[in-house]
């Protein structure tokens, strides 16, 4: 079993100094309450999980009756260097294969690196955290520095990192004091460049670069954007996006960061032998955060970057299966996807329970639901069998889809190969509800949107709705004893493929009009081996929008490239530029008619 490590660092008190002033006047930053609080009740999720305590390290600032210093001595504040020695003690004594937890709760603001060119596609670039000495004249903890650090144990070390940080990284805001009253006090700090600042990008990556040498491995930081945007062996939870307030409040009778409280109540809600991935527990924190404090002017949404399919505080990789966070709600159940994710009624959904999760790591199914009334959002489904107790705790995966208005399969050429086959096929297609097999002759009201030509031998052939043969598709021979089960296969996964690229047959369908959204696609013509370059901008008129790009596929399956990983969408502000996607371009033969493996989505 690999060892878990972990630093945990919460500030409550910011010494006051005037390094930092724009008029040379002594400025303060208000002291929080729930930071040091945040790293009890995490060192104590850490030791319940069965962490050894002389594994774990904290650093916090506790504000004294005086006010004037930490009650904790020195050693123990949470500055940059003592950060840096905590991490690089951490990364001598760990072995390959274990486990790191990192945990941050105090202020944040915006900073840029010294060495690092800053864009608006770069939120955790120019993120800081701010050090308690930082008005003393000391450095600022950035996410340049950070990704440096954490990048030396994950890729080199080969160490499983979690990061989680308690804090805003806006340039606008701290972490908040009230209970989501905003306060805009980042004007009183200049954004003045100091030589400790200077200092510390340099040692930060003077310690990276030694570290690689120490292994043979040193090549130098060519281009040293934001790791932590997309980190290898890692995984990094923000409290909010970057235009957000990240909050603490008073909950449950306690002061606590709104992240960190929510986060251990859902670990505690899992006694199994494995805790859940990353995703599953970010989907559960957010809804937390949604039903308890939604109604409030300033929320948080928290983020995820890096993989969420990692088990928190494990190594086991969960299945990659896109999942919908579910709500019981009066014997039915209510799942977060609606008709603009695809659904539709007659979908059946496998109901994963948390509780059964495998040693394997693939959670097994506890029970079914199907679709009975959709809205753009979310559906309602009823349980196929109520012998389950199903929670909150559960997810739903989609097993089956369903074709509203039905999609058509007619029937053509030679005789079945043997008597009863297209009852059987039939069988096969029932799970698929609207997906009709049609061997009558066709007329207005029944037009087929794919033609099956049946044979007694050799392979099947797939024609579509103009009665061209569908190339690339996997052979099917006649005397094939599983014939039914890989043509229901292919033959809803084409029909699926079909309904979906034609976007406005979907019933909450709505084209985005050009003074919305751009959508921006380079070159228009590609060849084999090209890049395709892709750029997209919202432009309101509100002031977020959530994003999916979807690729269909030369093989008839769909591709899901942003955002990558289990997220089903990515938020976006109006006018913000994202990151450009690349994505390599393969033209496969036109005539090839044999692929040998079946359609798969991605």
């Amino acid at each position: 079993m690999p060892d878990i490590w972990a630093l945990l660092v919460g500030s409550n008190f910011y010494f006051t100094g005037s390094a930092r002033s724009r008029n040379g006047q002594n400025i303060s930053l208000n002291n929080l309450s729930g930071c040091v609080r945040d790293v009890d009740c995490t060192f104590n999720m850490l030791r319940n999980r069965g962490v050894k305590e002389q594994n774990i390290s904290k650093l916090t600032a506790s504000t004294s009756e005086n006010g004037e210093r930490p009650i904790e001595p020195p050693d123990c504040w949470p500055t940059f260097k003592n950060i840096q020695r905590k991490l690089v003690d951490i990364t001598k004594r760990a072995q390959p294969g274990d486990i790191v937890y990192f945990h941050y709760s105090g202020h944040g603001v915006q900073r840029k690196a010294v060495q690092v060119p800053q864009t608006d596609a770069d939120p955790l670039v120019g993120m800081a955290l701010v050090m308690t000495d930082v008005l003393e004249g000391e450095p600022f903890l950035t996410g340049y520095h950070l990704g440096l650090w954490i990048r030396g144990m994950a890729e080199d070390r080969n160490l499983r990192c979690t990061v989680i940080l308690d804090s805003c990284h806006s340039g606008e805001a701290f972490r908040n004091a009230g209970d989501f009253v905003p306060r805009d006090i980042t004007a009183t700090i200049s954004s003045m460049i100091l030589q400790s600042d200077k200092q510390a990008d340099r040692e930060a990556e003077s310690a990276y670069l030694e570290h690689l040498s120490s292994h043979n491995t040193r090549n130098s930081i060519k281009d040293p954007r934001p790791w932590l945007l997309n980190p290898k062996n890692a995984t990094i939870i923000t409290a909010c996006d970057k235009h957000e307030t990240a909050g603490e409040r008073t909950i449950d009778g306690i002061r606590q960061g709104v992240l960190t409280h929510n986060l251990l109540h859902v670990l505690r809600d899992f006694d199994g032998p494995l805790w859940p991935s990353h995703s599953h527990l970010l989907h559960d924190v957010r809804r937390r955060i949604r039903n308890i404090h939604g109604h409030e002017r300033t929320t948080q949404t928290p983020l995820l970057y890096g993989d969420g399919n990692i088990e928190v505080l494990g190594t086991t990789a969960f299945h990659q299966s896109e999942v919908a966070a579910i709500t019981p709600r009066d014997g039915k159940i209510l799942i977060e996807v609606g008709a603009c994710q695809g659904a539709a009624v007659g979908s059946i959904y496998d109901l994963l329970c948390p509780a059964k999760i495998g040693l394997s790591g693939h959670q097994d199914v506890g029970a079914q639901a199907r679709v009975e009334k959709v809205d753009s959002f979310s559906c309602t489904a009823r349980l196929l069998d109520n012998s389950h107790e199903v929670d909150a705790t559960w997810r739903a995966a989609l097993r089956y889809w369903a074709f509203h208005p039905d999609f058509i399969i007619a029937v053509v050429g030679d005789e079945p190969p043997y008597p009863g086959f297209l009852d059987n096929l039939r069988e096969k297609l029932r799970v698929y509800e609207g997906l009709r097999l049609w061997d009558g002759p066709l007329d207005s009201d029944n037009q087929a949107g794919l033609f099956l030509e049946t044979t007694r031998k050799g392979p099947f052939r797939i024609l579509d709705k103009e009665r061209n043969p569908v190339a690339r598709l996997p052979s099917v021979q006649a005397d094939d004893t599983m014939a039914p089960e890989k043509l229901a296969y292919t033959l809803s996964h084409l029909a699926r493929y079909h309904r979906l690229l034609d976007l406005s047959s979907m019933p909450a369908f709505q084209q985005f009009r050009s003074d919305r959204f751009i959508l921006d696609t380079k070159p228009q013509t590609l060849r084999e081996s090209e890049t395709l370059k892709i750029s997209y901008k919202y432009l309101g008129p509100s002031d977020t929008a959530w994003i999916s790009i979807f690729c269909f596929n030369a093989s008839w399956g769909i591709d899901k490239i942003e955002p990558e990983g289990t997220e089903p969408a990515c938020r976006i502000r109006a006018l913000e530029v994202p990151e450009q996607i690349e994505m390599d371009v393969y033209v496969p033969n036109a005539a090839e008619n044999d692929v040998s493996g079946p359609i798969e989505d991605r």
